[in-house]
């Protein structure tokens, strides 16, 4: 049996040297997409960190219902990076080498994670590697499976069916993938639950 954990990040920008990441959200479903386990949990904004005016105006100014949740949440990243690093060795040591990490965009969402990760808890490996106890119940790290892009495995498959289009958005849709009950609505939580369960059915269609 495999385990799927999906992955999603909200940041105030894209730069890792003066942006910062205010949400995160993971849920891990089994081969049914059934939700097993979630983490979700929202930070403040570092003194030394600021909002970039572009994702302001594209992205947050038409998220202000979200943004509103996040805001009145958010605890000290520290605090909250620690916290996630325990939920994650945790998960490693519950489900080993069948728990498959996946996101829709690894070069952003997971780069934000590994970041604060060496940022706030720098004893813990980036996650593309995984805990795990040997006999004497010694924890050590091992390089994980490696983490499956979304989007790259879907315009994989999109250039098979249709060589001559260009597939850029929609993807899902255009797969007939796309899950009914988790909508992409920028809740860091309901987006990892829309990544994990899109690709569970993906590779439902794939045997197939």
């Amino acid at each position: 049996m495999k385990y799927y954990l999906g992955i999603d990040v909200e940041t105030t920008g894209q730069f890792f040297n003066k942006n910062a990441m205010i949400a995160l959200g993971c849920s891990i479903m089994d081969e049914q997409s059934n939700e097993l386990e979630t983490f979700t949990c929202f930070m403040s904004i570092p003194d030394d960190r600021e909002w970039e005016q572009r994702c302001v105006d594209e992205f947050w100014s038409k998220q202000k219902t979200e943004l509103y949740k996040i805001e009145k949440q958010m605890k000290d990243p520290k605090q909250e990076m620690i916290r996630f690093s325990e939920w994650i060795g945790a998960m490693d040591l519950k489900y080993g080498e069948n728990l498959i990490i996946v996101s829709n965009f690894c070069a952003f969402d997971i780069a934000w994670v590994d970041y604060y990760l060496n940022i706030y808890v720098p004893e813990h490996y980036s996650i593309y590697y995984r805990l795990k106890s040997n006999e004497n119940n010694i924890k050590t790290y091992s390089f994980r499976t490696p983490i499956i892009n979304t989007n790259s495995a879907y315009i994989g498959a999109l250039n098979l069916l249709e060589p001559n289009k260009t597939h850029e958005c929609d993807l899902e849709q255009k797969l007939d993938i796309q899950n009914k009950k988790w909508i992409n609505d920028h809740d860091a939580l309901n987006d990892a639950r829309n990544i994990v369960s899109n690709y569970i059915l993906f590779l439902e269609k794939c045997k197939k």
